[in-house]
């Protein structure tokens, strides 16, 4: 459920595809078009993070993700995303397991999390046909229903985040 308008401040990656010809970057996970963010380590990106920090404290209970390539023409070509770990600022994390179809997937959580940052981390991939590099399309924070893409008939994929746990420091 989506109570108010969620503000990114931030979006970075510890690891970008680099290319003379196209732009690969984390801005493109936020941008609502069909250009992707690529890994660019050597492999298939295991262990590369995406971090999201919002303007302020935010209350999640579920976001959107749109995995591979979002040019349809080379979404089985690279890598797609099979699990991510999920971590928050507030110590709960979780596991996201994404189907290995185009299109936006739900992504809804056993509980709010409040939270002012989320930390994705690339734990598993499906194999591309010919690319071994990771791509995701977006990332959205936005109701479904407010989401331009619903424009072009995509179907959404329900997941969720298996195991959330509160993780908390001792003092």
């Amino acid at each position: 459920m989506f109570s108010e308008e969620i503000e990114i401040a931030r979006i970075s990656a510890t690891s970008t595809l680099s290319s003379a010809k196209k732009s690969y970057n984390a801005e493109n996970l936020i941008d609502e078009t069909s250009a992707s963010w690529v890994e660019g380590e050597d492999g298939s990106g295991l262990g590369t993070k995406i971090i999201i920090e919002f303007k302020t404290q935010v209350i999640l209970s579920e976001f959107y993700i749109k995995n591979g390539c979002g040019d349809f023409e080379y979404f089985y070509a690279n890598n797609r995303v099979k699990k991510l770990s999920c971590t928050f600022s507030n110590k709960a994390n979780g596991i996201i397991l994404l189907e290995d179809k185009p299109g936006f997937q739900k992504v809804q959580f056993s509980k709010p999390v409040k939270t002012n940052r989320i930390e994705l981390t690339i734990e598993e991939v499906y194999r591309g046909e010919k690319f071994d590099e990771t791509a995701i399309a977006e990332i959205s924070f936005k109701d479904w229903s407010k989401l331009d893409h619903t424009k072009m008939n995509e179907s959404i994929f329900m997941n969720g985040i298996n195991d959330l746990y509160e993780i908390y420091k001792k003092t």
